[in-house]
């Protein structure tokens, strides 16, 4: 057995699209965008007559409920189509948006 028999065959891969590094960024400055809560958590706390855990709770369950979503409707944008996917998402953001709006509470915040 010689080495040339060893060695693996590299194939070209295609380069990774421009739009996959502007969809990256986005999500890094969506996902820094929780991290302002921290210096304002007390007036939102004082705005629901709760406490400052019970805010960071809440967008704690934001982070999760966002993160559970990308894992599990993933697999049906091949399904249903990425414009129909998107067309629901906006709809489902728009109703979600009014209602944290309209919570009273944080425990209605986070149903919303």
């Amino acid at each position: 057995m010689t080495n040339s028999d060893q060695v693996a065959t590299l194939t070209a891969r295609p380069p990774i699209p421009a739009l996959a590094y502007l969809l990256t960024g986005c999500i890094a400055v969506i996902g820094s965008n929780s991290l302002v809560l921290g210096p304002i958590a007390p007036a939102v706390a004082a705005s629901f007559a709760t406490s400052v855990p019970a805010v960071m709770i809440a967008s704690a369950a934001f982070g999760l409920g966002t993160s559970a979503s990308a894992l599990f409707l993933a697999r049906y944008i091949d399904r249903l189509g990425a414009r129909r996917m998107l067309q629901g998402a906006l709809l489902l953001l728009a109703v979600a948006l009014l209602a944290s709006a309209a919570a009273p509470t944080v425990t209605a915040l986070v149903a919303a």
